[in-house]
């Protein structure tokens, strides 16, 4: 075996040819676009879906209020429907978080009861939102994950056990994230 190692810039683009056997041909092409990053166009009305399932009560709540408390104090001014998962979907309540001000949803969420299953099939649409955000473990106990949800899902974990496949598929199915 002969090994050629060529210097190269760093992030600089290359390609490499091979002729395999008869007339077939083998390349590998490693390029660096540098594309202007743009800031996201923040949303003004936001879906919650709060698993209130046995299981959600064993997240990581305090972690998760110090993540919607960082993102409201970004986007400040926005429009929140809550909705509550266990083994049924139930549209709950709507909030107005004005100048960054999330004190009625936080003690809202702090008061939730847990308790029952969780089915992921009965997600839905809901409140005319631009996205969702879905705290959940992603542990389904009930039904058939029917995916109708047509905004984007982030899904956010803050428990040590998780189904973390049903999140990602959640989130990536409907062009979101999962923050774990």
């Amino acid at each position: 075996n002969l090994k050629i190692n060529f210097p190269q810039k760093p992030n600089s683009s290359s390609a490499i040819m091979q002729k395999a056997s008869g007339n077939q041909y083998y390349f590998l092409g490693n390029i660096f676009i540098n594309e202007p990053l743009k800031n996201k166009v923040l949303p003004t009305k936001i879906g919650i879906i709060w698993d209130v399932s046995l299981s959600g009560g064993k997240r990581n709540h305090q972690k998760e209020m110090e993540l919607l408390k960082s993102y409201f104090n970004k986007n400040q001014n926005v429009t929140v429907k809550l909705a509550l998962l266990s083994n049924i979907f139930e549209e709950d309540k709507n909030f107005e978080i004005k100048n960054g001000n999330w004190d009625a949803l936080k003690t809202y969420l702090s008061n939730l009861n847990y308790d029952g299953g969780t089915d992921f099939g009965t997600l839905k649409d809901f409140g005319n939102v631009q996205e969702y955000f879905l705290f959940s473990d992603g542990l389904s106990s009930f039904g058939d994950l029917k995916l109708s949800l047509s905004k984007p899902v982030f899904g956010i974990i803050s428990s040590s056990s998780a189904n973390f496949g049903q999140m990602k598929f959640i989130s990536l199915k409907t062009g979101g994230e999962v923050l774990n």
